[in-house]
This record gives structure tokens, sequence and C-alpha cells, in this order.
């Protein structure tokens, strides 16, 4: 018992003395570490945001969004901040602040209601002006349109704008 005092004490002595520079650097070092794999796992436990890339692909995530309650997907399917500013330009931040999360989140609610269990996704119709309904298959043998608004193409990628779309919306190579 006394050699096991008597060593921290002489620990004890040599942290206050002696030259840890070394042990605290090697300690740092290994705290940065073990912060870069923490990082790593984390970004790998995030799921990847959706491409998709055509109206039906886009008309899927929507349905399971919608039957899910899914909000980080159903908000993951919209233009988001970098988008609008590629689209809007300087227009992007009104465009933002009078579409916050919060106002996507009611949509979905308000589609979800639409939404009985036993529900099949029928594919996406477009009217004359270019705005996107969800076409919905009930147990019953009906048939719903639910309008999501229209799309932006950022590159290959269909994006929900919700609304009428600006001009122009192609974007990207």
């Amino acid at each position: 018992m006394q050699s096991v005092s008597s060593a921290l004490r002489q620990f004890h002595g040599w942290l206050l003395e002696g030259a840890n520079g070394p042990l605290v650097l090697v300690l740092l070092l290994v705290l940065w570490l073990w912060m870069l794999l923490r990082r790593r796992e984390d970004a790998a436990r995030r799921p990847r945001r959706p491409e998709p890339l055509n109206l039906d692909e886009l008309g899927r995530l929507c349905f399971q969004a919608a039957m899910n309650e899914d909000r980080q997907l159903w908000r993951d399917l919209f233009v988001n901040g970098p988008e609008a500013r590629i689209l809007l330009g300087d227009g992007a931040v009104a465009f933002l602040e009078a579409r916050p999360p919060e106002v996507l989140d009611q949509v979905l609610v308000r589609i979800a209601a639409d939404l009985p269990r036993g529900s099949i996704f029928g594919g996406m119709e477009t009217d004359m002006r270019g705005i996107h309904a969800l076409l919905v298959h009930h147990a019953d043998g009906s048939q719903t349109a639910l309008a999501l608004g229209s799309t932006a193409q950022i590159g290959p990628v269909l994006r929900l704008w919700g609304g009428p779309a600006p001009e122009p919306l192609q974007v990207g190579p």
C-alpha cells in the first residue's frame, strides 16, 4: 500500500516539477484524433440528401415523407439556401424568409392528413401552369391529387419549389 502512495507522490511531484510538455502534447494529439474520428462517425450516420432525377422519383419521395410524416426527408426535397442563391441571387433571402421550415412542416401535416393508411402512390400530374400534384390511390378505389407546387431543376436534380415557379429555373450543366 505504501508503494502505491509513494508512486502517486512521485508522479504528482513529476507533474508539478518535471518536463511534462511532451505528455501534454501527446494528450492533445490523442484528443484531436478522437474528435476527428467522432466527426466522421456523425457524418456517416446522417442520411444523405435525396437526389431525385425525374418527377416520378420526386413524387415517390414526397409520398414516402408524407406517409411517414418524415419532416427531415420532406425538407430535403425542397430548394435549400445555397440552391436558392443559385436560382434567385439576391432574392434568395426574401424567398427563404417567406418559406421557413415551419411553413414546410405545415404543408407536410396538411398533405399527411389527406393520406389515409393503405394509400398507394399513383404518380405525378402536372397542370398547364407547371404545378405538380401527387396522385394517390385509396383503398376504396378512389383517387386524390394533392398539390405540391412547382419544381426547380438544379443540375440533374429536381427540387420542390412550392407555389408557382419564377423564371428561369433550369440551372447547372
